[in-house]
C-alpha cells in the first residue's frame, strides 16, 4: 500500500505540472476568446512508475498493473484533472469578467468626462430652439408688414391716379373759364 500512495503523489505532481503548464499558457494568452475556454488536451492516465526496491521486473509489473486499475487511484486521478480543470475554467471566466469590468469603467469615465460638452449641446440646443421661434414670429411679422406694404402700394397708386384725374378736371374747368 506505501508503494501506491508513493507512486499516487508522484503521479499527482506528474499531472499538477503538465496543468499548470497548460496553466501558464491559458492565462497569459493575449486576448480573451468570445468562445467558451478550450478544454485542455486529454492527459494520459499515467502508468506508475516502477519501485526500485523491488528486484525482480515480475513484481513491478504486477504493481503498475494494479495501481493502474486500482478504481481508487483512478478516482483520485480524475478528481484532481477535473479540479485543475475547473480552477482553471474559473481563473479565465474571472479574468474576462475583469476585462469586461475595465472596459466599462473605462467607458463610465469617459462618458464622464463627455457630460460637460452634453450640457453644452443641450443648453445650446434650448438657445437655438428658442431663436427658431422668436425667428418664426418675426418672418409672421415681416410677411403681414409685407402684405399691408402691397395694399398701401395700391392705395397710393390709386390716390395718384385719382390726383391725375382731378387735376385733368381741375383744369378743364378753369381753362373753359
Amino acid at each position: 500500500m506505501s508503494h501506491t500512495s508513493s507512486n499516487t503523489a508522484s503521479n499527482n505532481s506528474t499531472i499538477n505540472s503538465q496543468l499548470h503548464s497548460h496553466s501558464h499558457l491559458h492565462s497569459h494568452s493575449p486576448s480573451p476568446s468570445p468562445s467558451p475556454s478550450p478544454s485542455p488536451s486529454p492527459l494520459p492516465i499515467p502508468s506508475q512508475a516502477s519501485n526500485t526496491t523491488h528486484t525482480t521486473t515480475a513484481t513491478t509489473t504486477t504493481t503498475a498493473k494494479s495501481a493502474r486499475q486500482d478504481p481508487r487511484v483512478l478516482i483520485q486521478v480524475s478528481y484532481e484533472c477535473l479540479k485543475k480543470i475547473l480552477e482553471l475554467d474559473a481563473q479565465s471566466t474571472s479574468s474576462d469578467l475583469n476585462l469586461i469590468e475595465s472596459l466599462n469603467t473605462s467607458i463610465a469615465l469617459r462618458y464622464k468626462d463627455l457630460q460637460p460638452y452634453f450640457e453644452d449641446l443641450t443648453d445650446n440646443s434650448i438657445k437655438i430652439k428658442e431663436s427658431d421661434l422668436n425667428l418664426k414670429k418675426k418672418i409672421e411679422n415681416l410677411n403681414l408688414l409685407e402684405k399691408r406694404i402691397m395694399i398701401l402700394k395700391n392705395l397710393s397708386i390709386q390716390l395718384d391716379e385719382w390726383s391725375i384725374e382731378l387735376e385733368v378736371k381741375t383744369r378743364r374747368r378753369y381753362s373753359s373759364k
